[in-house]
């Protein structure tokens, strides 16, 4: 632990069990380097600090973020942005539903059936951790528009119900309902769709992506993370590219993260623009792009004026 008062701070060591166990590879990689960043942190409150104590320690929902620890230009929001639509499909047809949420900070989508939560992939319920830890201290806009797309390949009766789309973002919850209803199947579209889902339960699917930023706006200089999160088997590769085509590689303050978010270190105006997430495996390509635009800071908008 680490106190603060006095312009100075103190390290007191504490041996405490988590109570979450930070995932491996990229969850400890984190935890090491909020410890790091802990170690450099003087809040004369200390409030930042007693809330990442808290955060770390006690925590009991992982979507939480350490959204204290950052000075917001606007007011925290959140609203759902393009909500998923009522379908009726036949059996054997496969379906999907998008949605889509606004918000300050960024959100992150989830998606429940008939009250149950569905499990996507393995980073589904992952936040923007690496920007935040990186932000800390910052004045930040953290505005985002975030979508999301839930996937059924062979739609049967048990398909039929409600689809629940839930955003958070650190602040608040929303969400919205889409009913699915599943009708009759023709036997030739039953035959083809659902043999292609009889290899999805053998293991062989192909990637998709099923949450990423759609538009991201944030101050020039502060840390921004593009979401694309993409599930398939095997495992799907992730490569980001940007508008002109070229792949972006973990250098010049560009990385790709194991989640297979795009992390851009110090956002500066020429790296305005569209960028293109591509997810990939030996049975498939998912694709998705995001908008970055960069925002001028307040200091330097009021020296332009004068």
């Amino acid at each position: 632990m680490i106190r603060c008062g006095s312009g100075h701070c103190g390290h007191v060591m504490e041996s405490r069990k988590l109570k979450h166990t930070p995932r491996a590879g990229q969850g400890q990689a984190y935890f090491i380097s909020f410890i790091l960043v802990l170690t450099t942190l003087c809040n004369a409150e200390g409030s930042s600090v007693a809330y990442i104590k808290k955060l770390m320690l006690e925590k009991d929902d992982p979507m939480r973020s350490p959204v204290e620890l950052f000075r917001l230009v606007d007011k925290p929001s959140l609203h759902i942005s393009a909500a998923p639509k009522d379908v009726r499909v036949r059996e054997g047809v496969s379906f999907s539903l998008r949605c889509e949420a606004q918000g300050i900070p960024a959100p992150v989508i989830s998606w429940k059936f008939n009250g149950k939560s569905i499990a996507q992939g393995e980073h589904e319920n992952e936040g923007n951790l690496a920007e935040l830890l990186m932000n800390i201290g910052k004045e930040v806009v953290q505005s985002s528009n975030t979508a999301a797309q839930l996937h059924i390949p062979c739609a049967t009766y048990k398909h039929a119900g409600y689809y629940e789309c839930v955003a958070e973002n650190g602040f608040t919850t929303v969400s919205a309902t889409a009913k699915v209803d599943v009708g009759n199947a023709l036997p030739a579209i039953a035959q083809n769709e659902c043999t292609d889902s009889l290899l999805m339960e053998e293991g062989q699917r192909a990637p998709k992506i099923y949450m990423w930023t759609d538009f991201r706006f944030e101050v020039i200089g502060a840390s921004v993370q593009l979401f694309c999160r993409a599930s398939g088997n095997p495992d799907p590769v992730i490569k980001w590219y940007r508008w002109d085509g070229k792949e972006i590689v973990n250098a010049d303050g560009f990385n790709v993260l194991d989640n297979g978010d795009l992390f851009i270190r110090h956002g500066t105006w020429e790296d305005a623009g569209l960028y293109f997430c591509k997810a990939s495996n030996d049975f498939g390509v998912s694709e998705s792009q995001t908008f970055y635009y960069p925002t001028a800071q307040k200091e330097n908008e009021i020296s332009e004026e004068k």
